[in-house]
Order: structure tokens, then C-alpha cells, then sequence
């Protein structure tokens, strides 16, 4: 069974009432079926920038006692044929404690496993290690998208004059969103370039990143606003223009998808 309705939002707000229940009736459900049959299941949940999808997972009882960690990784890519896993690029993290315990040894027994739901999160892959092939690396969606190092040009529009516009050159790694003017300004009878004042953004200090609603407009089809604290924690909120909604929608999932990873990983 795969499910495909989980919003990642609730990563970050925290769990209502309903989700709490839901969850208890779903253990229940899970549980119930392990007493009728002589199975195990693990439920894995995938995140992705706007939508988190589950899968249940079925063991045999018996091979619970012997098979691994590492063996979840066959089972899921049977299971989510339009996606691949492999231990070189992707850790497994109990759901609910992915801070508390961090990655789970790939050695861990399935019967040892302190939770049945699971979340399985990209590889911090260091660009300094020669230990991962970057191409191949890549071709994982997911670790593209939570370790690729992308730059942008930009056009930041001024939140009361529309038509204002200065040029940006936007630059994301793992942790960072960084922003740098790329205008010139005249002080007195002298030129300064800004392009030294280069403003970073920790990943963990996003609020949000979305689109405009008004689908109508063609240069709004190219804008995205993100929202973001300050180190004095006062929030701020930009607009910026992109070259073509590819980039902007590139750029949104991004943003998106780091907030998540840094959200459950710390």
C-alpha cells in the first residue's frame, strides 16, 4: 500500500489532534495485522519538497530475525519502481526521532529496530571526499536536490513599486541560501560595486518559500517569495523574478526540500 497525501508541513508545525489519532489508529491497524499473520511491517516514508508519500513494507517474521537494515532498501525500490534507493546515498532515520537517533547503522536487525516508521532522507555528501561519484550521485533525485550547489540571476521586486527591480545573484548549497546584489551605486562623484556584499541565509531560518497565487499574470508565473528570521529575529519577507518558471520552480523545491532535511536532520 503507498500513500501519497502526507503534506510535509506538519515537519515543521508539529502534529494536530487528528494527525495523533490517526497515527494511533493506523499503529493499531499495523499492529492488529502482525497478530493475524506472521509478518512484520515497516512503514517508510519519503519526503520530497511538496508532498510526503508512505510505503508499507511486509517481512516474514522469521527473516526479521536475520535481515538488515540494508535489506529494506531491495523491498522499497520493488515497491517505488519510479525511484531508487541504495545505502551509498540515502540513511534510514526512525520518524519520529530522527534528531534523538540520528541515521540507523544499515547493519541494525529489522527485529531490533526501536520503531516501525522509518523515513529515509539523502546522503550529506561532501564535495571535498572522493568517496561518490558526483554524476552518478546525481541521478538520485533526491540527493541532487539536497546537495547540488545551484546558482541563479534574479530580479528582487520591490514589495510597493512592482516595476522596481534589482539584479541578484542567488546561490544555494546544503545549508545556505545566499543573495548577492549584483547593482552598482553612485556615492557622491564615486562608483561602488555591491557585488562584495553578499547576504547568507541559513537553511533552518526559512519560514516559507512559495509561489504568487494570481497564475494570470505572466511575470508573476516567474516569481517566488520567501520568508525568513533574521539573526535578530525579525522576519523578512522578498520577492524575487526569475529568468522562466522552470528556474522559479526549480529553485522553490529546492529551497523546499532543505528546509525539510534541515528540519529532521538538525
Amino acid at each position: 500500500k503507498e500513500d501519497n497525501n502526507y503534506d510535509t508541513n506538519h515537519l515543521s508545525t508539529g502534529q494536530s489532534e487528528e494527525d495523533i489519532r490517526f497515527k494511533r489508529k493506523r499503529a493499531q491497524t499495523m499492529e492488529e495485522l502482525e497478530e493475524q499473520t506472521k509478518s512484520v511491517f515497516i512503514r517508510v516514508y519519503i519526503p520530497g519538497p511538496i508532498n510526503e508519500s508512505s510505503v508499507v513494507l511486509s517481512i516474514e517474521r522469521q527473516e526479521a530475525n536475520t535481515h538488515s537494515l540494508r535489506d529494506l532498501f531491495t523491498l522499497l525500490n520493488r515497491k517505488r519502481k519510479s525511484h531508487k534507493f541504495n545505502s551509498q546515498y540515502f540513511d534510514f532515520y526512525y520518524r519520529n526521532k530522527t534528531k534523538q537517533f540520528g541515521a540507523i547503522s544499515n547493519g541494525t536487525k529489522l527485529s531490533d529496530l526501536v520503531e516501525k516508521e522509518l523515513i529515509i532522507l539523502p546522503k550529506i555528501l561532501s564535495s571535498q571526499s572522493n568517496d561518490f561519484n558526483e554524476e552518478e550521485a546525481f541521478q538520485f533525485e533526491l540527493v541532487k536536490l539536497a546537495n547540488q550547489v545551484k546558482q541563479f540571476k534574479a530580479y528582487k521586486i520591490d514589495r510597493y513599486r512592482s516595476s522596481k527591480r534589482k539584479a541578484f545573484l542567488l546561490e544555494i548549497d546544503r545549508y545556505r541560501f545566499v543573495k548577492t546584489s549584483l547593482e552598482t551605486s553612485t556615492i557622491g562623484f564615486s562608483t561602488k560595486n555591491k557585488n562584495h556584499n553578499k547576504t547568507p541565509i541559513p537553511i533552518q531560518d526559512i519560514i516559507s518559500v512559495i509561489t504568487p497565487d494570481d497564475k494570470k499574470s505572466s511575470s508573476k508565473n516567474k516569481q517566488f517569495t520567501i520568508s525568513y528570521s533574521t539573526p535578530n529575529k525579525v522576519n523578512k519577507t522578498k520577492t524575487y523574478e526569475m529568468n522562466n518558471t522552470h528556474e522559479r520552480d526549480e529553485i522553490v523545491s529546492k529551497l523546499n526540500f532543505l528546509c525539510i532535511i534541515r528540519k529532521l536532520q538538525g
